[in-house]
C-alpha cells in the first residue's frame, strides 16, 4: 500500500537536507526505508506517473508552500534554513498541521480558498471525499492551479528584472495586444528608461501603443499612490494615454485610487491576477494533460 502524501512529507525533508536533489534521485531510497513493495511502486495515476511519485511530488509542493523546502533549479529543491530548523527538533512526522504553523503554508490555503470560493460561489470547506466526483476533480484543479502560482511567483521573483519585464511584454502579447509583427513590441527596460519598461505595438505602424511597467516586489511590499504618479508622469512624457502596470505584489488603496483619478487609460494587475493569467494564456508554463468529462447524451437516447 502506498501511504497518502503527508506520510511523506519528514523522509523528503530529510533527503533534501544533505542537499539539493530531485525525486528521482531519493524515491527508491525512501520505497526501501517505508517497506513499500514493488507491486505497489507500480501503481500507475491516470496521467501515467506512478502513484508513489505523485504522492511524494505532492509531500514536496506542500513543503515547497511552507518554506521549509526551495526550488533551486529544473526539477531540484533542498531543504530551507525553515526545513533545517524543523529537523532540528526531531520530529515523529510532518503534517498538513505541521505545516499550518507556517504564515506562508497558510497564505497558499487562503489563496486556494478564495480561489475555490470566486468560481464556485460558495464557502463551503467539505474535504474532498465530501464532494461529488466531479466537483471534487474542479476543486483538485483549482489547488494544482493554486500551487503551480505560487511556484510562478517565487521562479519570478528569483529572476532578474530584466526577465520579468519581458515576460509581462511576451503575456500581453500573447493575450492578442500586438500587431503580430517582430516590430510588434520592444523591451524598453534599463537604468534611465523614464518609467516604462516595454511598449506594445497595437496596429502596424505603431500609432496606438501601450506602454508597461513591471514591478517586482515581495509580497509585503506594495505598490503605492506615488509609484502610480511616477507612472503617469512617465506617460505623458511619450504623451500617451494607455498604460498597463503590473506587480507579483499588491497595490494599496490609495494607489487604486490614484488611477481612478487619472486621465489616462490605465490597468493594473496585480500578483494573483498575473499567474491566472500566465496559467490561462500558458506563459511560463504548459499543459501537463487533457482531460475529458463524458456525460450522456439525451439527444441520442431520443432519436433511437
Amino acid at each position: 500500500m502506498v501511504p497518502n502524501y503527508q506520510v511523506f512529507m519528514l523522509p523528503v525533508l530529510k533527503a533534501a537536507s544533505h542537499g539539493a536533489i530531485n525525486i528521482s534521485d531519493v524515491i527508491d531510497d525512501i520505497a526501501n526505508k517505508m517497506n513499500i513493495s514493488d507491486e505497489d511502486r507500480k501503481i500507475k495515476t491516470s496521467t501515467g506517473s506512478t502513484l508513489l511519485y505523485s504522492r511524494i511530488s505532492w509531500a514536496k509542493s506542500y513543503m515547497v508552500q511552507a518554506g521549509l523546502l526551495e526550488i533551486v533549479g529544473r526539477g531540484q529543491f533542498v531543504a530551507t534554513a525553515e526545513g533545517l530548523a524543523l529537523l532540528a527538533k526531531n520530529p515523529q512526522e510532518i503534517n498538513n498541521k505541521t505545516l499550518e504553523k507556517y504564515p506562508s503554508f497558510n497564505a497558499f490555503k487562503k489563496r486556494s480558498k478564495k480561489t475555490k470560493e470566486k468560481s464556485s460561489g460558495s464557502s463551503d470547506n467539505s474535504d474532498l471525499d465530501e464532494l461529488s466526483p466531479e466537483e471534487a476533480i474542479h476543486q483538485s484543479l483549482e489547488n494544482l492551479n493554486s500551487s503551480l502560482a505560487s511556484e510562478l511567483i517565487n521562479r519570478i521573483l528569483k529572476a532578474n528584472p530584466a526577465f520579468f519585464e519581458n515576460l509581462i511584454i511576451k503575456l500581453l502579447v500573447a493575450m492578442g495586444y500586438s500587431n503580430n509583427t517582430d516590430e510588434g513590441w520592444e523591451h524598453t527596460g534599463k537604468t534611465g528608461d523614464d518609467g516604462i519598461d516595454g511598449v506594445i505595438n497595437q496596429d502596424v505602424l505603431g500609432v496606438d501603443k501601450i506602454y508597461i511597467q513591471a514591478k517586482r516586489y515581495a509580497d509585503n511590499h506594495s505598490v503605492t499612490a506615488g509609484d502610480l504618479r511616477n507612472f503617469i508622469g512617465a506617460l505623458d512624457m511619450c504623451r500617451a494615454v494607455k498604460g498597463v502596470f503590473v506587480t507579483t505584489s499588491s497595490f494599496t488603496n490609495d494607489a487604486k485610487n490614484t488611477v481612478k483619478k487619472a486621465s489616462k487609460n490605465i490597468v493594473l494587475i496585480d500578483g494573483n491576477q498575473l499567474t491566472q493569467l500566465m496559467i490561462k494564456y500558458s506563459v511560463g508554463c504548459k499543459t501537463k494533460e487533457t482531460i475529458y468529462i463524458q456525460k450522456i447524451d439525451e439527444d441520442f437516447f431520443e432519436e433511437m
